[in-house]
């Protein structure tokens, strides 16, 4: 099994994969592993590791001689140029077509999942279940700061503390955190003039988890379920914005980034943007930027 977090949302890809595996296994009797970078690098309807749609990813197959095998066509979790050649050179598995069930129909979910593996979208906002910043913040100040990366390195899995290394390596102390007014844009605006911001907002539309580049102005929702940093803010054509650090990697955005509207007319802002904000303190660098005109 690959890793999905290393490309972003390539969900798609990972769940048209499994679907058109299972069905092969059942109508040839061959358990084959397929290949979700031949759908990242050449299925240009979808965005590789930007995201995608299943629909576009089956259609691909029926049109495009079948899905090459993860053998012949390993995953490297980013977005390549195609590799036609390698496509034209391998035994594909080639599928007639593809079904819509029902929307809203659990039961005839439940009568296709007896015959054959079936894909399916949800809603997969509260990734690895998820936390508080000002939990995280807590810690920080009351466990001996934050080590750096090169000492305790991101594995993207659970595991446990290493006591040791934390006390061995050099960690970086905050003294606190404050907690931003709510509903109340021109408070934020005022501390990221000072320091980066964490923000927690709404990412689940799929306009949101798609972004690409220019001015994001929704659709989206308040309810609360990522957290990002809000790094700077400027205006463009008249139109005023928020730069935002997401956590999808490189790939996604901007290089990372996005740009979502500002001084919108819902006080909450944006996706719930100014809705639960918070900023670190540390030594006499951090004033309390609620105070600052």
């Amino acid at each position: 099994m690959h890793a999905l977090f290393l490309c972003g949302r390539s969900c798609w890809a990972f769940s048209t994969v499994g679907a058109v595996e299972g069905l092969n296994k059942i109508v040839s009797g061959e358990l084959v592993t397929l290949s979700e970078q031949d759908l990242i690098n050449c299925n240009k309807e979808n965005n590789g590791c930007r995201g995608g749609k299943v629909e576009a990813a089956y259609e691909f197959i029926v049109n495009n001689g079948g899905l090459g095998t993860d053998n012949d066509y390993p995953y490297k979790a980013v977005n390549e140029v195609c590799n036609g050649p390698l496509k034209e050179n391998n035994t594909n598995v080639v599928i007639d077509g593809y079904e819509n069930l029902p929307a809203n129909d659990e039961l005839a979910l439940r009568k296709a999942v007896a015959h054959q593996p079936i894909t399916a979208i949800i809603d997969f906002s509260f990734m690895n279940r998820g936390g508080k910043v000002e939990t995280a913040y807590e810690f920080i100040v009351n466990n001996g700061g934050l080590g750096t990366d090169n000492d305790y390195p991101y594995k993207a899995v659970n595991g446990v503390c290493h006591g040791r290394l934390k006390e061995n390596n050099k960690n970086v102390m905050i003294d606190g955190f404050e907690n931003l007014p709510s509903n109340d844009e021109y408070a934020l605006m005022k501390a990221v003039a000072h320091q980066p911001v964490t923000a927690i907002l709404d990412s689940s539309s799929r306009e949101f988890q798609l972004y690409e580049s220019g001015i994001f102005d929704g659709p989206c929702g308040t309810n609360l379920n990522h957290g990002v940093v809000v790094v700077g803010y400027g205006t463009e054509n008249g139109r005023d914005y928020w730069i935002v650090r997401n956590s999808r990697g490189n790939t996604w955005g901007e290089a990372g980034y996005m740009k979502m509207a500002r001084n919108i007319a819902n006080p909450r802002g944006l996706c719930g943007i100014a809705m639960r904000a918070s900023y670190p303190l540390k030594n006499s660098f951090t004033r309390d930027i609620s105070s600052i005109a």
